[in-house]
């Protein structure tokens, strides 16, 4: 019987993969110390891979960018026209008290450049192809099977702390086991920041939890062409995204800002 080669070493990204897990990782170590930011791509002057760093919840992070990254690779063999992808990451890992994130090097454009690009009229004409392709992306995650024992927060090896705009410096002070703990808290901050209010609004959380991306800035929405010239979306930066209720949260931040 002739066997299948693994899919693993044959498909696009094989090479790199491979090249990534071959890294030094002193060496990304020294890198970052040169940066301001806490990104960049490697090598410098021929990107192969894109290095993000930080601390413990980088793990968090590279985490929740993997399990999406699973989730709409297998939507994609089941949708083969689907444009909406995320880059692989290939490996995490902590170095000298440092998180890092390797995953996979896109060229592409941020939605504000390809405006830019377009020029006023020809960006009216084809704007909303974009961000469809967003709302379509942003859908599909959504619709991620919960893992076993789902808990608020990325689904983690590290603290499963939610990153979300709701919260002092959009993180949550504890961890949350179940939806109750979240909501519990939740309604005891607005009682103390509304205790003046004859009509103090209720959190009343959905009892389901789903997959939530809720960083919306433009350029976590980078754009490629594909064979057709038509627009390809690479969804970017997990930090905040988390298994959340579906709606509670984003309605409780609109009422009280």
């Amino acid at each position: 019987m002739v066997q299948k080669p693994d899919a693993a070493l044959t498909d696009d990204n094989a090479s790199v993969r491979i090249f990534a897990h071959t890294l030094s990782e002193e060496e990304l170590f020294h890198e970052s110390q040169r940066r301001y930011a806490p990104m960049f791509s490697y090598p410098p002057d021929r990107p192969v891979v894109f290095v993000k760093f930080g601390g413990l919840e980088k793990q968090a992070e590279g985490d929740m960018q993997r399990l999406a990254f699973g989730w709409l690779s297998t939507e994609q063999e089941k949708k083969p026209h689907c444009n909406v992808y995320i880059p692989e990451v290939y490996k995490i890992f902590s170095r000298h008290g440092v998180t890092f994130i390797v995953m996979q090097f896109i060229e592409a454009s941020s939605i504000q450049d390809i405006a830019k690009q377009l020029g006023t009229q020809h960006w009216e004409d084809r704007k909303s192809k974009y961000y469809d392709l967003i709302a379509e992306g942003i859908q599909l995650l959504r619709g991620m099977p919960l893992p076993s024992d789902p808990t608020p927060g990325p689904r983690t090896s590290s603290r499963r702390i939610i990153k979300h705009m709701l919260f002092k410096d959009h993180e949550a002070p504890v961890e949350y086991d179940t939806i109750e703990e979240l909501q519990d808290h939740l309604n005891r901050v607005v009682r103390l920041g509304y205790c003046n209010n004859l009509n103090l609004p209720v959190v009343d959380l959905e009892k389901e939890l789903v997959f939530c991306y809720t960083d919306f800035n433009d350029e976590n929405f980078m754009f490629t062409t594909d064979a057709d010239r038509g627009p390809r979306l690479y969804i970017v930066d997990f930090e905040h995204a988390s298994f959340l209720p579906g709606t509670g949260l984003g309605a409780l931040y609109r009422e009280i800002t």
